[in-house]
């Protein structure tokens, strides 16, 4: 706690702290000397605007109040286990230089989202580094470290990853994506379902299962081995899903090959994956998923 306000001779308000026998004075008029505790910023709250979903999320006003009591404009800040962004965000918005680092898929493309979403063409140019940019270094990434290689590939669709990072049981549905259609009330839920090694008929019966289950009107399967002739049948076979007019296929499958050439999905426009946290909490907790 600060020593009690005092005035000087000249009538100017004060605080005190005494070090080494040495009095060092605080002049209000320069500012209020800051506490060393902090009350003033609140936690995020799960309907909290900036809230991404990610479990260890810090609120940007508090990351902003230690930048700008640490740095000045220009300096850089680096974050070694940056997480969703919070302190990259809160740094670009201070006109700070900033580095961020994690071993987390997941975390990077939050980032480079959160970051393009809040700044768009104001954003300064910055690089990615350790991700995929081939077929050649994904399937490396694969070998290396398998549950990596499923968290890369589902946050480039920009969707939930059902193990966010971590070894779990599997469900059937390796990633979650969420779309809104005009006109239609409820969104528009999509299983992902990544596969590294051998693929077999019976796992894109196991999508369609899983599909049913968790009740996802549509599914993606993500493969780095090219599908098997029962395989695309079965894709064929599975229909279309309709609505306000739009009309997209129940089942599809892209192989790493394609994804790099450039091939897309056809899904809806507006992926609300990660724009409304408490819909993807509410469905999670009904669906039995483990996000």
């Amino acid at each position: 706690m600060h020593e009690p306000i005092l005035v000087d001779e000249d009538g100017r308000s004060y605080q005190r702290n005494i070090k080494n026998n040495k009095e060092y004075r605080y002049y209000l008029d320069k500012g209020t000397l800051p506490n060393d505790w902090w009350i003033d910023i609140q936690a995020l709250n799960p309907a909290a605007k900036e809230r991404l979903g990610y479990p260890t999320q810090k609120p940007r006003a508090l990351l902003e109040r230690i930048i700008q009591a640490s740095s000045n404009e220009g300096d850089v800040i680096l974050d070694g286990f940056c997480g969703c962004g919070t302190t990259l965000d809160a740094a670009e918005y201070l006109k700070r230089n900033w580095i961020g680092i994690d071993i987390s898929p997941i975390a990077i493309s939050l980032m480079k989202r959160r970051l393009q979403d809040s700044y768009k063409t104001d954003l300064s140019k910055f690089t990615i580094r350790g991700v995929p940019k081939d077929k050649e270094s994904a399937i490396e990434l694969w070998v290396k470290n398998p549950f990596a290689f499923q968290d890369w590939w589902i946050m480039e669709f920009e969707v939930f990853s059902s193990t966010f990072g971590k070894k779990g049981a599997d469900q059937g549905v390796d990633g979650l994506g969420m779309y809104l259609i005009p006109t239609v009330e409820q969104p528009i839920k999509a299983a992902f379902q990544v596969k590294g090694g051998k693929v077999q008929s019976k796992d894109i019966d196991a999508l369609l299962g899983a599909m049913v289950k968790h009740k996802c009107e549509l599914g993606v399967f993500l493969t780095i081995q090219s599908p098997t002739e029962p395989m695309l049948k079965t894709v064929a076979n599975s229909g279309h899903f309709s609505a306000a007019g739009f009309n997209y296929p129940r089942l599809q499958i892209l192989t790493l090959e394609e994804f790099f050439s450039g091939k897309t999905l056809q899904l809806p426009k507006f992926n609300i994956t990660f724009k409304n946290a408490q819909s993807i909490s509410k469905f999670v907790d009904q669906s039995g998923l483990d996000l």
